[in-house]
């Protein structure tokens, strides 16, 4: 992170003030005893010998330290003395008539663990995408945390089975008893994992010592050439833990990183082979930092570097790699150089960067200054990024350019080590609620086949049924029966007279009835007693119309719809309907009611954090905000025994709120760092929590089953349920690599920024023609200029024209009449109308399975025609209002640019959650 070898002090931008943090002098830290490592060795503490390694006493002769190896002056003069000669050739013999009897022969030795399983697999054990296994049984089975994974993206399975089969991952091999061979057996050096290849293709590998849960991830260097030491240092850190790697703990995979930057490294540059300096190339536009985030141009003390950020986030291969390693890492540290300093990461107080912070600075001598970095703009930083994640991660700046100073850094690492487990459960001084970490002791987990829910977006729970919407369908499922999800409605149904186009919502009736809310703007109900559908017209009962209604809730006979275009809450009961509460308009993504409390979920806004608010009967005043706490916040679970269920921290942890106060009264954390969560529902023996593919029972004080109480069965096919004919498994909405195919699309407009109003996204329904939006729309500038017929529509990434409507011509009256007929007719807008509604388009083809289509263009550039190549940033047309109803009366009313992202013909942003669609589309869009 630091800057070239000029900079005296390294890059590092203020943080905010940390009230309470540990800070330690320079007389201080000069005071810190360094206690030699052979002495502070963790197995050594009771003076029991670790079965595989060589007693404290005998060590204490071997350390590594030149002094401890150096004979004073009178010990080789008596060894060069005739009577010392003797003696020595004397404890030779006996020295090797020892070893000779006392050591092994091949065929005694023990097969040693350690080196074996020190080589990573390249098959991962995830947990949040697990590999299901070939058979039906559904006994629960402890979530054994898996072992950390060389990679982020697990390889995916091809299988038949669907129904859910617990996951068992197998004990580690018992190290070896110990020889009484005096002279150590060198421990063979682990093979590296390659993570990826830099820009030139060197390798940048990392190097693994230990099988435990926490992943622990040194990185020796980032800035190439301009920081060579550290690269030095973390070779000479990787060399002792190959000499010593008891000093590792039971519960921790330490891997080293030597260089994230080989590139530069061999070149003497700070920057990659595409001059990219990588610690500005992740994307930290979302973290709620100010000033932090990804741009073009970085700084340096040298001032402004344009093009040293990259093209995009992630657009360099080592930052992909890095990112991708380092997602499941519960631990990470950066080497720097040069400013003799600590930095935690993150520009909020995170409490596991800043315990791992300060124990850094007290295990090294090194500084901390509470202030930051006060010296240049940082941006794109990966500290910043993983720490936004969750991940305890702090920067080491070595005090020079040239010295490694290894024996601080060292005690450094081994005081993290000694602490891990302390560092990743650390919450802030004073954090309200209860912490309960969740792990192998306290869950149990019940596994299907992948695609089977991979992205739920909501769920409710009926005793023992739970049902979810993922994928636009609503799935039923028994939680603990060995049977595969059943289908109860999915998009090309007909139920209640009604197409399913994408269902997004459900509520559960305390009469046992089912809310379940389509993109569409469509309500239907589902009895199930009778196992009958109808449809719930809201709408009609209210008197309105053009809502944009993202969540629905239940409460006896009592209906709630949060309507976020005009940012209102509905009340139905019967034949009436009243607004009960008004939020921000195109803030609001979720609801949740109880007997008396109506609570609002508003998703973040410029200038603003998310917020929760709580609405109370009769009068519905306000009763409560809460925004401190939550970090990014995705859905309101459900409101149960006087808590209200958050689900938050970019689902990887839940929050219980106090439904009367706001306060935190528990949060619910995996230690997993590969767990996502979709979900949540409180149950009457703990808490469910739903994941792509795998539910979780939390059970406070229950322990699981080490393995299965019964045999498993045979696998049984059963690709196509019998209530709807259509196939169980899905793809994910949009997995990492697919966020690597559409990084690095810019906007089809100069100049001209994201919509903050949802109505305006993918996902939105559009109820003159009955359908779903599947793009996004630009009609303003952020200054409020108004697009015109003369703004000019850009290619936004390099491809090849698949479309021109060169000659196109406006619909007739007549025509846009049968058109919207139509559309009511079959309550949903068929693909020719649908296509005609879009006016004049041109459509791009990027490869990859990438699309792009811009529509109700003015017209189409000179000379564009089907098989042209375009350049991004070409013009491809002008904006208009082509197709539009309005454009048959004014020719210049409502123009704006229809712009669609189509990958694996699905448009970006089909099947995700509303506040998720924006998230996505801030990454992909420049």
């Amino acid at each position: 992170m630091t800057s070239n070898r000029f900079a005296s002090i390294c890059d590092r931008r203020r943080s905010p003030d940390r009230g309470g943090v540990l800070s330690l002098s320079k007389g201080e830290k000069g005071s810190v005893r360094r206690p030699s490592p052979i002495i502070n060795n963790r197995f050594f503490h009771s003076g029991a010998q670790k079965p595989g390694f060589w007693p404290e006493a005998w060590l204490s002769h071997t350390a590594e330290s030149p002094k401890s190896n150096e004979l004073s002056a009178q010990a080789r003069k008596n060894l060069v003395s005739p009577t010392g000669i003797f003696i020595a050739l004397a404890l030779t013999v006996a020295l090797i008539s020892g070893c000779a009897v006392a050591t092994p022969s091949p065929t005694q030795t023990p097969t040693p663990t350690r080196a074996a399983t020190a080589t990573p697999t390249v098959t991962p054990t995830r947990t949040a995408t697990p590999t299901p296994c070939p058979t039906a049984t559904l006994t629960p089975t402890r979530t054994a945390t898996p072992t950390p994974t060389p990679t982020a993206t697990p390889t995916p399975t091809d299988t038949a089975t669907l129904t859910p089969t617990p996951t068992h991952t197998a004990t580690s091999t018992a190290t070896p008893t110990p020889t009484a061979t005096p002279t150590p057996t060198p421990t063979p050096t682990p093979t590296p994992l390659t993570i990826g290849q830099s820009v030139e293709g060197r390798a940048i590998e990392a190097h693994r010592f230990g099988e435990g849960r926490y992943k622990v991830v040194l990185v020796g260097d980032i800035h190439g050439g301009w920081e060579a030491n550290t690269h030095e240092l973390a070779q000479e850190l990787l060399a002792h833990f190959e000499t010593h790697p008891e000093e590792v703990p039971d519960e921790v995979s330490l891997w080293i990183i030597p260089t994230l930057n080989p590139d530069g490294l061999a070149a003497d540059t700070r920057f990659n082979a595409h001059g990219v300096d990588l610690n500005r190339n992740a994307d930290t536009d979302l973290d709620g930092c100010v000033g932090n985030d990804w741009s073009p141009t970085s700084y340096t003390s040298d001032g402004p570097q344009p093009g040293a950020g990259g093209a995009y986030p992630f657009s360099e291969p080592e930052a992909r790699a890095a990112r991708d390693f380092l997602a499941d890492a519960h631990l990470v540290v950066f080497y720097h150089s040069s400013a003799g300093a600590v930095f935690a990461g993150g520009c909020r107080d995170n409490a596991s960067s800043l315990r791992l912070a300060t124990t850094l600075a007290t295990g090294t001598g090194y500084d901390f200054p509470e202030e930051g970095w006060t010296g240049y703009p940082i941006t794109g930083g990966f500290n910043d990024y993983l720490a936004d994640l969750g991940i305890a991660v702090a920067e080491v700046e070595l005090t020079n350019h040239e010295d490694t100073e290894f024996e601080r850094n060292l005690e450094g690492v081994q005081a993290v080590l000694a602490a891990v487990e302390d560092i990743v459960t650390a919450r802030d001084d004073g954090a309200p609620g209860q912490a309960h970490w969740l792990d192998e002791d306290n869950v149990t987990a019940y596994r299907y086949p992948v695609g089977t829910f991979p992205h739920p977006v909501s769920l409710a729970v009926d005793g023992d049924t739970l049902y979810m919407v993922d994928s636009g369908r609503l799935l039923r499922l028994n939680v603990g029966e060995a049977e595969p999800p059943v289908v109860m409605a999915a998009p090309g149904d007909t139920v209640a007279g009604l197409p399913v186009q994408e269902l997004t919502d459900l509520a559960l009736s305390p009469d046992g009835s089912l809310l379940v809310l389509d993109r569409s703007g469509e309500v239907l109900r589902y009895d199930t007693a009778d196992e009958a559908w109808h449809r719930s017209d809201w709408e009609t009962v209210a008197g309105t119309g053009g809502t944009y209604v993202t969540a629905v809730a239940a409460d006896a006979d009592t209906t709630y719809f949060l309507d976020t275009n005009r940012g209102q809450v509905w009340r139905v009961s019967g034949n009436r309907a009243v607004v009960v509460a008004e939020v921000s308009s195109s803030r609001g993504v979720d609801l949740a009611v109880d007997s008396e409390n109506v609570y609002v979920l508003l998703r973040e806004w410029p200038g603003w954090r998310p917020e929760v608010i709580s609405y109370r009967a009769p009068g519905w005043e306000k009763v409560w905000t809460v925004s401190s706490g939550l970090d990014y916040p995705s859905a309101l679970c459900a409101v149960a025994d006087g808590l209200l269920y958050v689900l938050d921290s970019n689902d990887r942890r839940v929050l219980a709120l106090d439904a009367e106060t706001g306060e935190t009264r528990a949060v619910y954390t995996f230690i997993d760092r590969d767990v996502t969560l979709r979900g949540c529902w409180p149950a009457e023996d703990g808490l469910l929590l739903i994941g792509p593919d795998v539910v979780y029972h939390q059970k406070p004080g229950f322990s699981p089953n080490e393995t299965p109480s019964s045999p498993p069965e045979e696998s049984k096919s059963n690709d196509t349920p019998a209530k709807t004919g259509k196939n169980l498994v899905s793809p994910p909405p949009v997995s990492e690599p697919d966020l690597d195919r559409l990084r690095g699309l810019t906007m089809p407009i100069a100049g001209m920024s994201l919509a903050q109003r949802l109505n305006l996204l993918p996902g939105a329904p559009r109820h003159y023609r009955y359908g779903v939006h599947q793009g996004t729309d630009f009609y303003i500038w952020p200054d409020g200029t108004t697009v015109t017929t003369s703004t000019e529509v850009l290619a936004a990434r390099d491809g090849v024209v698949i479309r021109a409507d060169g000659d196109y011509e406006n619909p007739t009256q007549a025509q846009m009449d049968e058109w919207l007929a139509t559309c009511r007719q079959e309550g949903y807008t068929p693909e020719d109308v649908l296509d005609g509604l879009r006016g004049r388009q041109v459509w791009l083809d990027h490869g990859d399975g990438l699309i792009t289509r811009y529509a109700h263009l003015a017209a189409v550039a000179d000379g564009l025609e089907v098989g042209s190549d375009v350049a991004q940033g070409q013009v491809i047309g002008t904006v208009g209002n082509s197709g539009t109803p309005r454009s048959l009366y004014d020719a210049e009313g409502g123009l704006h640019l229809h712009f669609e992202i189509w990958l694996d013909d699905r448009y970006v942003g089909q099947y995700l959650a509303t506040v998720e669609i924006r998230r996505l589309l801030s990454k992909i869009l420049r």
